[in-house]
């Protein structure tokens, strides 16, 4: 479907039914292409995107036109390449229209020699240039490289003018992707930074530098939107979750026993010296804060959710001038903050995170010298018995979302190389249940369901299966949870 006339026909949107206006996929294109190289992914994906090459500015200014006439509310950016520098600034003066950033293979630098040797050499073959360029994008990628010089580079080559590849070098000169990040620093915008190991164009970094979600590719090289593991939804994970507890706010203290439970284990490991600040991450209901509160009476305390009706219940209980609320995601708010706390610690919280990994880094940044870090995290043992019920009644494969949480192993791992020191404790709750609605029930007025695709694993005939299973194999409805205490230090603990 094209949009609006022919001066303003840049953006095309490749599905077959018009463009949603909530969440609006957008693709920008690197240096060179447009974005009808999005065609050669498999399966093809719905985009909104350019069909014919034109100049940064072009690019930027026809988006905006496209969302106006087409009423679209709000679109997550996928840049790739020069596009992921576009996708930031896009955002930057448009933050009300993004609900997330994907940057594919935005390198951190481009210095200007590289630069001025890519124009020396469109200068002197324009198509001898770009035909290698476009051989080295491919590389790793054999098939979409022969789908891309059959049926689109010579279209490419035909009309590429070297106006439109020089305003693309001058929006590249000396580009720092750093520089881009840092006007939505403070923003609640999840952005997702990917990268291929193998990629010779933009070469991968072990630094992601401000961007909280970092992932590398082990075998992609530049055109990472080919990479079937690459997921534009990422981001729709979060706003589940957020949803889902938010809903369950009302319900939450009623049903949520194993999470006060662990919030009580939890403050039994609490440091004897009192902190003088304190960040805890995830909130909730608000539980674990009046725990903090009531143990260190002159600490000052930072309390986080992101789900904003579990916050204002917070707030109710825990009506305390030291203790400061903040509705925001806790791995933007690390990524954000540049403030040192003495304590850091979160209740059943860090299984949701996005990335663990990169968070771990920065949370030890974020501790002064002598500085705790003291968590729950629920394992992915917990609900064996609901999987294994749910796996004798469903002949499709069962996932939860707790089967991503991670082992004691992978959390060992995450840790170690962040802290001087790393405990974790591991133990086990039972809770039993008259019946299998209750059991769901709980789950679900917790909202510790977490995100789930797909049909519903139990339509009426699989719940009365599974509640037979269920009676057959325990007599009653069951579940267990696997939990982990983890405790990590910098350096010595404050005398």
């Amino acid at each position: 479907m094209t949009i609006g006339n022919m001066r303003q026909a840049l953006f095309t949107y490749s599905g077959d039914t018009p463009p949603p206006t909530s969440d609006c996929p957008v693709f920008l294109p690197g240096w060179g292409f447009d974005g009808r190289v999005t065609a050669l992914a498999t399966p093809p994906r719905p985009w909104l995107t350019t069909s014919r090459s034109a100049a940064p500015a072009e690019i930027l200014t026809g988006l905006a036109e496209s969302l106006a006439q087409l009423n679209i509310e709000s679109i997550v950016l996928v840049g790739w390449s020069l596009g992921a520098y576009l996708a930031l600034d896009f955002a930057a003066t448009h933050p009300e229209k993004v609900s997330a950033v994907y940057l594919l293979a935005g390198r951190d630098h481009w210095p200007s020699a590289e630069i001025a040797a890519i124009r020396q050499g469109i200068s002197a073959d324009q198509d001898g240039f770009m035909r290698s360029f476009y051989r080295k994008c491919f590389l790793g990628y054999r098939q979409a490289g022969q789908a891309f010089r059959e049926q689109l580079e010579e279209q490419y080559l035909a009309a590429l003018s070297p106006e439109t590849l020089n305003a693309g070098l001058d929006y590249l000169d000396d580009i720092r992707l750093a520089e881009r990040l840092r006007p939505l620093a403070g923003l609640d915008l999840p952005i997702y930074r990917l990268e291929g190991a193998k990629d010779i164009i933009a070469p991968p970094t072990d630094s992601p530098g401000d961007s909280p979600f970092h992932q590398i590719f082990r075998y992609g090289g530049h055109p990472l939107f080919l990479e079937k593991d690459f997921d534009p939804e990422q981001h729709q994970r979060k706003a589940t979750i957020r949803r889902k507890f938010s809903r369950a706010a009302t319900t939450y203290d009623e049903h949520a026993t194993v999470q006060k439970e662990a919030g009580e284990q939890l403050a039994t490991r609490l440091p004897e010296t009192e902190p003088e600040a304190i960040l805890e991450l995830g909130c909730g209901t608000g539980n674990y804060t009046r725990l903090l509160a009531e143990r260190y009476p002159a600490s000052r305390l930072t309390a986080l959710d992101f789900a904003a009706a579990m916050l204002a219940v917070a707030r109710a209980k825990v009506r305390d001038e030291r203790v400061t609320f903040h509705c925001q995601d806790a791995e933007i708010f690390l990524r954000d903050c540049r403030e040192s706390f003495d304590l850091i610690t979160a209740n059943a919280t860090l299984q949701w995170f996005d990335d663990l990994g990169r968070a771990a880094g920065l949370l030890a940044a974020r501790l002064g010298p002598g500085g705790t870090f003291l968590a729950t995290i629920f394992g992915p043992e917990g609900l064996q018995e609901l999987h294994d019920g749910l796996k004798a009644v469903n002949p499709e494969k069962v996932v939860l979302p707790i089967d991503s949480f991670p082992d004691q192993a992978r959390l060992q791992a995450i840790f170690s190389p962040h802290f001087a020191r790393v405990e974790i404790e591991e133990w086990r709750l039972l809770r039993c249940y008259p019946n299998l609605s209750d059991l769901l029930r709980h789950i679900r007025r917790t909202g510790t369901g977490g995100p789930r695709q797909g049909a519903a694993l139990l339509d009426r005939p699989r719940f009365a299966a599974l509640e037979e299973w269920y009676l057959k194999k325990f007599g009653e409805c069951r579940v267990s949870y696997q939990i982990f205490l983890v405790r990590c230090t910098q350096g010595e603990p404050k005398p």
